[in-house]
């Protein structure tokens, strides 16, 4: 398996994974933009130092505070120490046991609590921990609170509360009480609007997450001096939430990518997401990109539209012909690869390198573009064909010509006998080294067969760029030579394959010509969208003024299938001696389709509901009505990631599964089962995620764009009408397997995760801890009973 299989693989697998980052906000509290104090390594401070852990620094300021103001006690000093000891410890039970000390000789130490809470087995544990740190922290502010408000944190003793309400948000964000910790975030900036603690930014990314957009506008107005990675982006996205697609909308998403150019890639793609942030970032840099996308991932992707939207403002264009580019290539080719390959003793090559505009005339090039041209004269083929940005030189052409050996355009790679080349200096710096390959070098003056070869293609490139909208264009076709009785075949048809057009995912068609009696491809146009009917006719003058095979001619007839094309394409081809019927019987054209279909879409491994044995379309309709169902309730706002509901139906089959709701980080939204509940834990607690990607196995529904969705299913829809809640939340259902395989879910799967969607939303709205319900299924016969039971303490 490739690398980059392997990796797509993976990914796929990942959405069936219970997050153990839990939504993002795991790092130590107060660690944000406003914070950053390291240079571009994100190690070392500007003096070259390493800089400790931040809570380290908090407590050697807070001693210093302490010393110079005359407030420093035993009491404090001893609790301090061991807090000290506890942040250095590289064990669970050393800090466990060194925060507990402190809490005996200083019960108002906060940060000791802390410590606890960041080590507890339970989120309800945390929870209480937390609290008792608020409350530790506000006992030790004593009478002084009140006229301390609205300059919290300029004065230390209130620094240790203000860090434990920053960890309380932080454990009800992780336990989806969000409603709390935005009411607590608020509060914290009533108490210290200078907020040096970066509190705007979480509250700003619930905020977002929650679509509270009007609280959201009045804080980005409070701070409008801001203009770092996190503010920026988030004025963008507001902007996109309340208006649209708006010049507005685009300038400020403009201004974003300027302060900091990698937050599109986490964005776009979350599973590159790393599982720990660091402490301290730089402003504009990866890890600040990191911050930000780990926050407000979950706003941006639950915002219909906002993803694509931000692909298509983002992505840049290339205007360079999709030759193969030099980072393409095979890496580090040695002479010994070349040298496993077979030889072919009477096969002779000609190798030459000439200006890209030489060769492709009317194309955009980059100046100093050159092409590499190899050509079989044995085969009479284009061997291969490679690019160089730079004016050629033996070491930088060498590994193309390796290439061509190894790894060539046209078949199976071997050596030939010979090959012949015309340009000196690459003659002498070569010919000794082919030898060694068993291949003999000519120097040539004359190099009639890649001279033809280039011929061809500026006539090509210049018939295949012509538009045919003239009388006399129309009179120079008309004079082609006429096959009498034969017969054309023109198709077109979408093609399974997605291709980024300027940033939109777009599904492209093609138009083939085909040559009937014979199936051999003519012509082929592809475009992005639907072809016109001018489209259509300039493909078919193409194939005659160009035809793959031979000298330019006319056919006697072209069929079509399309009724509206016939009339359409008929007027025109009548002025050029050509008729044009509608025929439904194309065999040939079916079969150049079929084997187009198939050669695109090799690899593609993603099974399609709709192919399931036995399904019925009405099963996999009712499946994606609950799909809307479940995605407008959100229920990944309500239940922790770590959660386990453990589901049985009464269909015959006891087996329980044991489910969890994804969706917390913003990663991919949906919901994952699991048949045994030892894998689903090993997979949650595992120390190397790679073998335990590799050994999943669960069933996962998830949600993504329609270029996510294989592409049977997606044709069912749109020709059926079936609902999609919003163009982020076509479903997906698939089964991951070990080693990364993605397998087709079974009918019973289909059913059974129909029922859960359906009623799902109704058990956690119940708040009961096992509930049975009776689901109508409209593709069923008979309702099914499910039973729901939350599986507290599984992990």
């Amino acid at each position: 398996m490739s690398k980059k299989k392997k990796k797509q693989k993976k990914k796929e697998a990942q959405k069936a994974v219970p997050s153990r980052q839990s939504d993002g906000h795991e790092r130590p509290s107060g660690l944000f933009p406003g914070e950053a104090m390291t240079d571009e390594t994100g190690e070392e401070d500007f003096d070259g130092f390493t800089l400790p852990p931040r809570g380290l620094l908090e407590l050697h300021m807070e001693q210093l505070y302490d010393e110079m103001s005359g407030t420093e006690t035993e009491t404090k000093k001893q609790a301090r120490e061991l807090l000290q000891q506890a942040f250095s410890s590289p064990t669970r039970a050393k800090r466990i046991r060194l925060a507990r000390r402190a809490l005996d000789v200083y019960p108002d130490c906060a940060d000791a609590y802390i410590v606890l809470s960041e080590e507890a087995e339970s989120w309800e544990e945390a929870y209480r921990l937390c609290q008792q740190a608020v409350e530790a922290g506000r006992r030790a502010i004593g009478n002084q609170y009140e006229e301390m408000v609205g300059e919290f944190w300029s004065y230390h003793p209130t620094r240790p509360y203000m860090r434990a309400m920053f960890a309380l948000a932080d454990c009800l964000i992780m336990g989806r009480r969000q409603a709390a910790a935005i009411e607590l975030l608020q509060e914290m900036l009533r108490l210290n609007p200078n907020d040096n603690q970066g509190v705007r930014y979480r509250l700003a990314a619930l905020l977002l997450e929650e679509g509270q957009d009007d609280e959201l506008k009045d804080l980005l107005e409070r701070y409008p001096d801001e203009d770092g990675t996190f503010w920026n982006y988030t004025r963008a996205i507001l902007a996109f939430r309340q208006k649209g697609d708006t010049e507005n909308a685009r300038k400020l998403l403009r201004r974003a990518l300027k302060t900091n150019p990698h937050v599109p890639d986490y964005l776009l793609d979350p599973n590159d997401l790393p599982s720990s942030l660091p402490d301290y970032i730089v402003p504009g840099s990866k890890e600040d990109a990191e911050l930000y996308a780990s926050n407000a991932v979950s706003g941006w992707r639950s915002t219909p539209g906002a993803i694509a939207w931000l692909r298509k403002n983002v992505y840049e264009r290339s205007a360079e012909p999709a030759l193969r580019e030099p980072e393409q290539r095979i890496a580090d080719i040695q002479p010994w690869d070349a040298l496993q390959v077979p030889q072919d003793p009477h096969e002779v090559w000609q190798f030459d390198v000439k200006r890209a505009s030489e060769i492709f005339p009317g194309k955009r090039w980059p100046k100093g573009r050159w092409v590499v041209l190899v050509s079989s004269v044995t085969e009479d083929t284009v061997h291969h064909i490679g690019t160089l940005d730079e004016r050629p030189k033996p070491s930088n052409v060498w590994p193309i010509l390796l290439e061509a050996i190894v790894d060539p355009t046209d078949r199976e790679p071997r050596r030939p006998g010979r090959i012949e080349m015309r340009r000196k200096m690459l003659w002498k710096c070569w010919h000794w080294r082919l030898k060694t390959l068993g291949i003999e070098c000519d120097l040539v003056e004359d190099l009639d067969h890649v001279d033809r070869i280039s011929e061809v293609f500026q006539e090509r490139m210049v018939a295949e760029t012509l538009r045919v909208d003239s009388e006399e264009d129309y009179q120079r076709i008309a004079e082609l030579p006429q096959e009498v009785g034969a017969a054309w075949q023109v198709g077109v048809v979408p093609l399974p394959t997605w291709l980024n057009d300027d940033g939109e995912m777009r599904r492209p068609w093609s138009v083939l010509v085909i040559e009937a009696g014979r199936g051999l491809i003519l012509h082929q146009g592809i475009q992005s969208e639907e072809p016109s009917s001018d489209f259509i006719l300039q493909t078919v003058f193409q194939a005659m003024l160009a035809p793959s095979d031979r000298e330019p001619r006319r056919p006697q007839r072209i069929l079509v299938r399309n009724n509206d094309h016939r009339i359409a394409l008929a007027p025109h081809l009548e002025k050029i001696g050509v008729e044009c019927f509608m025929s439904n019987s194309m065999p040939e054209l079916d079969e150049a389709i079929e084997g187009l279909t198939q050669f695109i879409s090799e690899g593609e491994d993603r099974p399609a509901l709709i192919e399931i044995p036995g399904i019925r379309r009405e099963q996999v309709a009712s499946f994606f009505e609950a799909a809307v169902q479940f995605y407008q309730t959100k229920p990944w706002r309500r239940v922790p990631s770590d959660t386990v509901i453990r589901i049985t139906f009464d269909d015959g089959d006891h087996a329980p599964w044991y489910a969890v709701i994804i969706g917390q980080a913003g990663v991919s939204l949906g919901l994952a089962v699991y048949d045994d509940p030892e894998k689903l834990r090993g997979l949650f607690h595992a120390r190397d995620e790679e073998v335990a990607l590799e050994q999943m196995q669960a069933l996962s529904m998830n949600f993504g764009e329609k270029f996510e969705l294989p592409f049977a299913d997606l044709e069912a829809a749109e020709q059926f009408g079936w609902p999609v809640a919003a163009p982020e939340a076509y479903p997906y259902l698939f089964r991951a397997a070990p080693g990364y395989q993605i397998l087709s879910p079974s009918l019973r799967d289909v059913i059974r995760m129909d029922a859960c969607l359906r009623a799902l939303p109704e058990f956690i709205d119940s708040n009961e801890d096992c509930k049975t319900i009776s689901v109508e299924l409209p593709a069923q016969k008979r309702p099914l009973g499910v039973t729901f039971k939350w599986e507290k303490d599984f992990f």
